[in-house]
């Protein structure tokens, strides 16, 4: 009895501290805490949106299109492309005291192109080519809209996320938005997967985009109600942009890295994607199944990354990520039609054990040496230089893959194409960038 007293006892004590910290985050008792109650909607359906309308679901749309691989090669270099330009969004949002309003414009654009026009492409009677045009002029506009509304956003977030509870915060936001999304990850696989069995995968494709435009009018509705502060020295922004940020060698060490970590990261862009799906022949409902998988590791992983990187640096728990990351692509390699039951099972479980970490910090390393004055201008140099290492990482994947269109490799008695070893290169990298973490923590 004794004991079944003391485990009541504890659970007591647990469920009231996390009500407390909850309160914290997201209360209603302060303007930061409302801000952060609906930066929190925001996350989530903004979360749900891109995943519904991108990803896997994308690649299918680009199938029905006939969208070739180089074509596929050049709309995701293009995104990133776009991204670049966030290094002049200060340029626009600084002439306006009022920022908000520009933001929220800038994002119903991108909406608009992203989630519904892309989404009626299929429907307009006309040649592949000209619909193919359409697909990269819309990626195009919605892609420079989200790149400039970008830097705004964080800044419209940031002030209502002190210090003190940042990391805590963020740690429940990459608890809780892959959670919801993943559910709707795996229902839109089982509804993509039966119109497609019945010879119809646009009309799954098609669905499933309604919904995640259901959500894209939650995540403008959520932006809405987020509080705005008054920035201050909005004209150091314009000036930081070009110059501040080279003076700052902590902080260029910071881009140098994770521009890296996103070079490499997207090397196979969505490569390994189309091999899955329209090679392998893994199903959209598989992918989804193991989707859901992440959401006991993250429940159960997040609280340990948490207490590692509190007791190591952040440098070093990166490194340990890293670390598990590249076994997941080594790994994932060798994925087949025969095997993928499992060994994409094994892959996807290195993955989600390293994500949760690597999301934690990689969140919070543009925040560690920012300074109070000019943030604007030094968070929009730093999306553009990760934007532009990710493009970069696009491009090399791209040329990579084109060029070894005919050229398959044996590794282990196992025949290879070439979008499969790209990801052997993927991890073989990935173990460098970790070692260079490990090397460089003291500099932190």
């Amino acid at each position: 009895m004794t004991a079944v007293k003391n485990i009541s006892s504890r659970i007591k004590r647990q469920y009231t501290e996390t009500k407390s910290w909850v309160s914290e985050m997201i209360s209603n008792r302060t303007v930061e805490s409302r801000s952060r109650r609906f930066i929190t909607m925001y996350n989530i359906s903004s979360s749900v949106s891109i995943n519904l309308a991108g990803g896997n679901f994308l690649i299918g749309l680009y199938t029905v299109l006939n969208v070739s691989d180089a074509m596929l090669g050049t709309l995701t270099a293009l995104a990133q492309l776009c991204n670049i330009s966030q290094i002049l969004s200060p340029l626009l949002l600084n002439r306006f005291k009022k920022r908000k309003p520009v933001i929220i414009t800038l994002r119903i654009i991108y909406h608009l192109f992203s989630v519904l026009l892309i989404g009626l492409i299929p429907f307009i009677p006309a040649g592949d080519a000209f619909r193919i045009g359409m697909l990269v002029a819309s990626a195009a506009i919605a892609n420079l809209s989200a790149a400039m509304a970008g830097p705004g956003m964080s800044m419209l977030h940031i002030r209502s996320i002190p210090d003190r509870i940042r990391a805590a915060f963020f740690s429940m936001l990459l608890m809780i938005s892959p959670m919801i999304s993943y559910l709707f990850i795996f229902a839109g696989g089982l509804v993509v997967d039966r119109a497609k069995q019945s010879g119809s995968l646009l009309t799954g494709v098609t669905i499933v985009r309604l919904v995640a435009l259901v959500f894209s009018v939650i995540e403008v509705i959520s932006t809405f109600n987020i509080h705005e502060f008054e920035e201050p020295d909005a004209a150091a922004g314009k000036r930081a942009v070009f110059s501040f940020p080279f003076k700052d060698k902590k902080f260029m060490m910071l881009c140098l890295l994770v521009g890296l970590y996103y070079f490499f990261a997207n090397i196979p862009g969505l490569y390994f994607s189309s091999y899955l799906i329209n090679d392998a022949g893994v199903p959209y409902s598989f992918m989804g199944a193991l989707s859901m998988m992440y959401l006991p590791f993250l429940a159960v992983l997040t609280p340990v990354w948490n207490r590692v990187i509190s007791k190591h640096s952040w440098f070093k728990s990166l490194s340990f990520s890293l670390y598990i990351l590249s076994f997941c692509y080594l790994t994932s390699t060798f994925v087949t039609g025969r095997n993928y039951f499992y060994l994409l099972a094994i892959g996807n479980t290195l993955s989600y054990a390293s994500s949760p970490c690597i999301n934690i910090v990689i969140s919070n390393l543009p925040y560690l040496h920012l300074p109070e004055s000019g943030r604007s201008g030094y968070l929009s140099f730093y999306s553009s230089f990760v934007s532009f290492s990710a493009m970069m990482g696009i491009l090399a994947g791209r040329t990579l893959v084109g060029a070894t269109g005919g050229l398959n490799l044996v590794i282990f008695g196992q025949t290879l194409m070439n979008k499969q070893y790209v990801y052997t290169l993927t991890g073989i990298l990935m173990l460098t960038l970790a070692s260079a973490f490990m090397l460089l923590r003291k500099y932190e």
